[in-house]
Parts: structure tokens; C-alpha cells; sequence
């Protein structure tokens, strides 16, 4: 447990390099703007104003309500069945501000009611770290997360005599930590915007899709003091007599797909889209009882991420839902046995736009030398 948590903090620190870097990227596609320069010029506009507008030059500021999740499967693909482990997820109330490449979020546990369930589902403590960063051509998820505590959603359904209802297995042992990233190229970026859904720093006019082609890699861990097969499964035969208490997969992939934002009387919008593609990956199995990997292989595996988003924009308000998924599936070194991994973001925005008298430098990417060794 000490080396992963290791692992996570070097990842830490890698991911805050990748957004000051991205930050610089973002300066590159926007160099034309008096807000990136020493010497203001015109705004070099390299996109179809028709379709969308940016306002990347103003105050972006919001508040939004939203909700954190992570979870696992274990699948018998021939029976159709499967243990789902979930994270007890917390709401939370937040707000946050965009300017320039820079976007920043704070939320807090502000629903006590809501989230007081732990006797149902048991308690989970966890540090969730996604960074989404949307430029013109290109969109990048980064990922660093750590969730101790989890339920067998479906309890009464796999277990035998278990009671129906609210009621689940609760194993607070279960650990999770997981470290990755999702690269996407946008080809149809001059006409459809990204940022428009997901930074609420532009508007999207009229409607417009795009095909989108990228690359991911994530690792993650499930852990647990023991099994994570119960013993007492209504269908002791359903996973070939696994019994393991720790998977580990590694996976490299490629992905593609398309994303469509639909807009109605210039202000209403939907806006949805899916990619996905194979991946190879690694699998390694630890036994309970054993301690060491006894299971190992490399597979042709499945990644899908998913987005969606419903809402209202125009010059200066913007108002909507938004909802991400990256899954991937995994098979392991056991006959039509399965692993999913899933893990998300569902939030509800309020947003306001404004500009302001005079630039901050410390938004202008040259302000961070270290990241510009060449001015």
C-alpha cells in the first residue's frame, strides 16, 4: 500500500506539470490575443464565429452542485451476471472560476442530509482529482484518485439468503486507487466547441458535431483484506472459483468517436457524444491467501468515455447539467470472467460572464517561465 501511495503523489506532481504545459498549449492556439501577448494586438479569430463565440477574454464564474463516483465490476460474460462495488458517493456544492487557459473549482461537503447514509452504505473516504481540460483541437482528462470504502450494490442478488431492499454487504477494507489520462484530437473544432459545454467560456450558436481520435492510458488497483468473491454467492460456480483479493491492470489504448451538440433558438442545447476503442492491457491477480500474483496476462480489452450535457447559454448566463464516464473492460485470466472499471462526474451549473478593465498577468502563459524557456 505504501509503493501505490507513492505512485500516487509522483502522479500528482506529473499531472501539475501536464496542466502548466497544457496551459502553454493553449497559449499557442491563442496567440493571436491581445490578452497573451506583451504587445496587444487584434484577436486573431481561426475559428467559424457563425457557429460559436469565445469569451476567454472575460470573468467566468460559477456555481454548481455535483457528485463523484467510482465503482468495479467483476462479470461472468456467459451468465450474464456480475458483483458491482460501489463508493458511498457524496453531493457537494461549489464554485469556481475561468479565465484565460486557467479554470479553477472548490467544493465542499455541504449536504449533510443528503449524505448522511453511511449506515446504509457504509462509510468511504477518498481524494478524487480530475482535471478536464478543453482547448480548441484537442481535450485532455487527467485522473488521480484514491476511494477507501465500499457496497455490493447488488447484494440480494447474488448472495445467497440475503435480505431484499436497502441493504447491502458493506466491505470498508476495499480500496481503490487509480492514476490515468485521455487524449482526444477535435477535427471539426472551428465549428464545434467543447469548451461552450464543459468551460461555459464560449457559446455555441448553431449546431455542429465533430469526429474526435485519441489515445488513453490509465492504471488501477482493487484492493481488500480478503476476497473479493464472497463465499456465500447464490451461485457458487458463477466466477470458476476465483479467489483473489487484489487486481491490478495497466492498460495502453486508442479511442475514437463522435460528439454532437444540438442547438435550439440559439440558446438551448444538447449535446452528447461517445468514443471508445480496443486497448491492450494487463491483468495481474493476487490470491488471499497466497499474497503474491498467482494470475497474470495481457488481453485485447474495450475503453469507453462517455459525455453529455443539457442546458441554456447565451453572452453572459449559462445554465445546465453535464455528465462524464470513462469505463473500461477488462478480461482476466479466467474463462469469460470480466473486469469493469468505472469512474465519472455528474454536476449542475450556474454561470456568469463579465469582462474586466485590464488583463491579469499571472493568466498570461509567458508570466510561468519555467514553462517558456525560449522567451
Amino acid at each position: 500500500m505504501q509503493s501505490n501511495r507513492r505512485l500516487f503523489f509522483i502522479f500528482l506532481a506529473s499531472l501539475l506539470y501536464f496542466i502548466m504545459v497544457s496551459a502553454n498549449q493553449a497559449h499557442a492556439q491563442e496567440k493571436g490575443s491581445k490578452w497573451f501577448v506583451d504587445n496587444p494586438k487584434p484577436l486573431v479569430i481561426n475559428w467559424d464565429t457563425a457557429y460559436y463565440s469565445s469569451y476567454m477574454e472575460q470573468m467566468t464564474i460559477r456555481w454548481y452542485s455535483s457528485v463523484k463516483y467510482t465503482g468495479f465490476r467483476i462479470l461472468n460474460m456467459e451468465e450474464k451476471q456480475n458483483l458491482l462495488y460501489l463508493s458511498n458517493v457524496n453531493y457537494i456544492i461549489g464554485a469556481g472560476i475561468s479565465y484565460s487557459w486557467f479554470t479553477l473549482n472548490i467544493g465542499i461537503n455541504y449536504y449533510p442530509i443528503i449524505n448522511n447514509d453511511e449506515d446504509i452504505y457504509g462509510p468511504t473516504t477518498y481524494l478524487d482529482l480530475q482535471s478536464h481540460i478543453y482547448l480548441r483541437k484537442m481535450n485532455i482528462d487527467l485522473y488521480a484518485q484514491y476511494y477507501e470504502g465500499y457496497y455490493l450494490a447488488n447484494s440480494g442478488n447474488v448472495i445467497n439468503d440475503w435480505p431484499q431492499g436497502d441493504t447491502f454487504q458493506i466491505r470498508p477494507d476495499i480500496y481503490t486507487l487509480t492514476l490515468g489520462f485521455n487524449y482526444q484530437y477535435v477535427f471539426n473544432w472551428k465549428k464545434f466547441s467543447y469548451k461552450a459545454i464543459y468551460n461555459q467560456n464560449e457559446w455555441q450558436k448553431k449546431s455542429a458535431g465533430s469526429w474526435v481520435l485519441g489515445a488513453n492510458a490509465f492504471y488501477y488497483t482493487n484492493r481488500g483484506d480478503s476476497t473479493l468473491i464472497p463465499a456465500n454467492l447464490k451461485n457458487t460456480e458463477l466466477f470458476n472459483n476465483l479467489d483473489y483479493s487484489k487486481q491490478n491492470v495497466l492498460n495502453l489504448g486508442i479511442s475514437g468517436g463522435y460528439y454532437y451538440t444540438l442547438v435550439l433558438f440559439k440558446h438551448y442545447f444538447i449535446s452528447a457524444g461517445v468514443a471508445g476503442g480496443p486497448s491492450i492491457g494487463n491483468s495481474w491477480l493476487n490470491t488471499e491467501n497466497i499474497g503474491k500474483v498467482s494470475f497474470s496476462n495481457v488481453a485485447l480489452n474495450l475503453n469507453v468515455i462517455a459525455r453529455a450535457s443539457i442546458g441554456y447559454n447565451s453572452e453572459k448566463f449559462f445554465a445546465g447539467f453535464s455528465f462524464l464516464q470513462q469505463m473500461f473492460f477488462n478480461q482476466i485470466p479466467s474463462e469469460n470472467i470480466w473486469t469493469n472499471f468505472h469512474t465519472g462526474n455528474a454536476r449542475i451549473y450556474f454561470v456568469y460572464r463579465f469582462p474586466i478593465k485590464k488583463p491579469l498577468k499571472i493568466a498570461n502563459p509567458r508570466y510561468w517561465k519555467l514553462f517558456n524557456k525560449s522567451n
